[in-house]
């Protein structure tokens, strides 16, 4: 790791711990449902969009981290996997929710509902 991205996570782990010390000031209760990521796929046994997040990065890592030059199919499925690392909501929306707690927003189970109807 070098140093910028060492002292990237340090700012970042910094960050979070202030704004979620924060939330859990402001409302217990919806900070503590906000912890739970997605709650939606705890109805299929054994899936979690955070597990997934870091199954997926960990084969992201596998490629990026090889000597030599990736083969044309290669980078695709690098691509693939970086699509399906962006579609783990669950991550996102665990923050998003600590986030709207300290603006005295109540936790929300679909918290970025209104995005499913947007269209290109």
């Amino acid at each position: 790791m070098s140093p910028q991205e060492r002292q990237y996570l340090t700012e970042l782990a910094t960050e979070l711990s202030r704004l979620y010390g924060f939330a859990r000031q402001m409302n217990e209760m919806d900070f503590a449902a906000s912890l739970g990521g997605e709650f939606r796929g705890m109805q299929d046994a054994g899936w979690s969009t955070q597990i997934t997040a870091a199954d997926v990065r960990q084969e992201l890592d596998t490629y990026l981290t090889r000597d030599g030059q990736l083969t044309t199919a290669e980078y695709r499925i690098v691509l693939l996997l970086y699509c399906q690392l962006a579609e783990a909501g669950g991550v996102y929306e665990s923050i998003k929710n600590v986030m709207g707690v300290i603006t005295a927003v109540p936790y929300n189970l679909w918290p970025f509902r209104e995005l499913e109807s947007f269209t290109f």
